[in-house]
């Protein structure tokens, strides 16, 4: 993950190499292409905008935020979660609140 996260870490210093993995694990900004791409109002820049709100930030907090909520199930079964590369529990909360910042600014 870390050399493969390399690259796009060095364009987005403010993120882990995790939390950008996490955010290439979403969906959530293919689906947002997919749904705007029928809108021909929408500009080149306006696509440019909305890839770079859900790659990594909008990306990154949903999927951060899911292993956040199934740390514990994964803790059990022993699937990994990506949650366990943070410090501590209020890292990983602050790292949230971070990337929801992120998220809405973007």
């Amino acid at each position: 993950m870390r050399m493969w996260s390399d690259y796009y870490i060095r364009q987005f210093h403010e993120i882990s190499f995790w939390e950008f993995s996490a955010s290439a694990d979403s969906i959530l900004g293919i689906c947002a292409m997919y749904s705007s791409a029928s809108n021909t109002a929408l500009t080149e820049d306006d696509i440019n905008r909305l890839d770079s709100a859900y790659v990594p930030w909008i990306c990154a907090y949903q999927r951060i935020l899911y292993y956040y909520v199934n740390a514990r199930e994964d803790i059990m079964t022993g699937h990994m979660n990506l949650t366990n590369f943070y410090h501590n529990l209020k890292h990983c909360e602050e790292r949230l609140r971070f990337l929801a910042a992120k998220a809405l600014d973007s």
